[in-house]
């Protein structure tokens, strides 16, 4: 494609990005506990997890970032959830 504004899908993802709800919910810059965060792709999607992983770590983000704070030199904190036993995460 050489001119992508004239492809329908990318008319429809300008228009909800531009609308704000993408953004409102993942801010371009995120905090320091968000942008270390990963999830697996938990039971909907791999068939060797045991338990959800996404809402479990959205909750516990948005628990932290409430009441903890860092000191002014960690610029991120890693935190990945697995839902598999002996987890295939990143360490």
């Amino acid at each position: 494609m050489r001119n992508i504004s004239d492809d329908p899908l990318y008319g429809k993802a300008a228009e909800f990005v531009e609308a704000g709800p993408l953004l409102e919910t993942y801010p371009a810059e995120p905090n320091s506990f968000e942008r270390g965060a990963m999830a697996c792709t938990e039971t909907e999607f791999c068939s060797i997890a045991l338990t959800e992983t996404k809402a479990r770590l959205a909750r516990m983000l948005r628990w932290v970032n409430e009441n903890v704070e860092l000191p002014d030199d960690v610029g991120t904190i890693k935190m990945h959830s697995s839902g598999v036993p002996r987890t295939a995460d990143r360490r």
